[in-house]
């Protein structure tokens, strides 16, 4: 009998394709924590023979910063589906959620449904919302996405906009989408609001002064508690309390300067719009940019704590840390140069740290020698060559921009430094 071949299956629909690519976390299968540089040795030879990958160990218990060994990990993987070879049996990982065409569609339709017409909850005898025309709710929602996309690539690139096209990717596409939701439900709910209240105050000589009051009270309420919710610190979540206030000050002014009628609805939203986004954003992309600065700090640290590594030459080892570090992730560079350098040097123990990293780092036998511990198995040969590559890049560029943005930091050939 011959067994006819199944029809392949269909790539998924455009829908259901994510927005953008999330990197799932590897979970590494065995979390021994090796006592001594010797166990640590056992560990990679034995559990190198059952695994065809380095990805079944905790890399984490061996060296205190393990992101450049799971990058090179990460690329071989890349270039196996790329070549149509079957990659190496992974272990288990943990897929992060990712944001779908089809999610983004949902999330988009019900903004605008929010803005363009009226909810109507007849079992609560409630309609919520005020008729929008679409180009005006298309205004409105694009300040807040335009925002959204500026805090990311602000915080994690400063105001390069150069950097900005070449890491695009860095946009998180599903906090926009939450974003663009929570503005459309605010907008619904303030408009309605400030409908009822024309109704109860209408004509009242008080109306101008408790108007406003109440709406920017409930809109900087809104605003704290949707920060809140979706996860930003309490210095965010505090000043979008003024979010609301400064925006209504800024309207007022500019209108008042250009003589405008301050009841013209829409160009009074859209200005006070503008400046909301501003206030919101400068705060929003200075602490994502704090944060990441922080993390970096941390990572600093665990490069040059040489005593939590379990390999024979530690600083040869974080010294293929340090490079990637620097290279790769965002903020590294200020976090290095302005924050951990002037703090860490400012002990004379930590100086002979400083000098024998960036001593190994430019003696490729002993750094080529600590990857061939790290991974020497001889069905990991590729692995060695990404990581032994990827570091040659890096410290290339790395010395090419210490030596720009610190000359008298150190020198190449052996010179004296610091």
């Amino acid at each position: 009998m011959v067994k006819v071949a199944s029809i392949p299956p269909k790539e998924p629909g455009f829908l259901k394709i994510p927005v953008r690519r999330q990197r799932a976390r590897f979970v590494p299968v065995e979390h021994f924590q090796p006592p001594s540089v010797t166990s640590a040795k056992i560990l990679i030879e034995e559990l190198g023979l059952l695994s065809s990958g380095p990805n079944a160990i905790d890399w984490g218990k061996i060296i205190p910063y393990k992101g450049a060994i799971y990058s090179a990990i990460g690329e071989v993987f890349s270039a196996s589906r790329t070549n149509g070879v079957e990659p190496a049996p992974r272990v288990p990982v943990e897929e992060q959620q990712t944001l779908t065409w089809g999610g983004l569609s949902i999330k988009l339709g019900l903004s605008f449904w929010a803005m363009l017409g009226q909810v109507n909850l007849p079992h609560l005898n409630i309609v919520l919302g005020v008729p929008t025309d679409f180009y005006h709710a298309f205004a409105y929602l694009s300040l807040n996405a335009a925002r959204n996309v500026a805090a990311d690539l602000v915080a994690k690139h400063g105001r390069d906009v150069t950097a900005w096209w070449k890491n695009a990717d860095h946009i998180k596409w599903d906090k926009l989408a939450d974003s663009l939701l929570v503005t459309s439900g605010a907008y619904m709910f303030l408009a309605t609001f400030k409908d009822m209240l024309h109704v109860y105050y209408g004509g009242a000589k008080i109306e101008w002064l408790v108007t406003p009051f109440l709406i920017t009270t409930l809109d900087g309420f809104i605003n704290s508690i949707t920060r809140k919710y979706r996860g930003f610190n309490g210095k965010v979540v505090y000043y979008d309390w003024f979010r609301p206030l400064v925006g209504d000050l800024a309207a007022t002014v500019c209108l008042l300067a250009a003589g405008s009628d301050l009841k013209s609805g829409f160009a009074y939203l859209m200005i006070r719009k503008v400046f909301c986004e501003l206030w919101s954003g400068h705060w929003e992309s200075a602490e994502k940019r704090r944060e990441k600065i922080d993390d970096r700090l941390k990572d600093y640290d665990k490069i040059f704590d040489f005593d939590a590594y379990q390999v024979p030459d530690p600083r040869a080892v974080a010294a293929v840390s340090l490079v990637f570090v620097v290279n790769n992730k965002t903020q590294a560079k200020p976090a290095l140069i302005k924050k951990f350098f002037p703090a860490y040097l400012a002990e004379n123990k930590n100086k002979e740290k400083v000098l024998s990293l960036h001593q190994a780092m430019q003696e490729d036998e002993r750094v080529l020698a600590a990857i061939n511990w790290l991974l020497p198995h001889e069905k990991w040969t590729g692995y060695r060559e990404v990581l032994w590559r990827q570091f040659i890049e890096n410290r290339n560029n790395y010395l090419n921009w210490l030596r720009q943005e610190e000359p008298m930091f150190f020198a190449l050939n052996g010179e004296k430094t610091l």
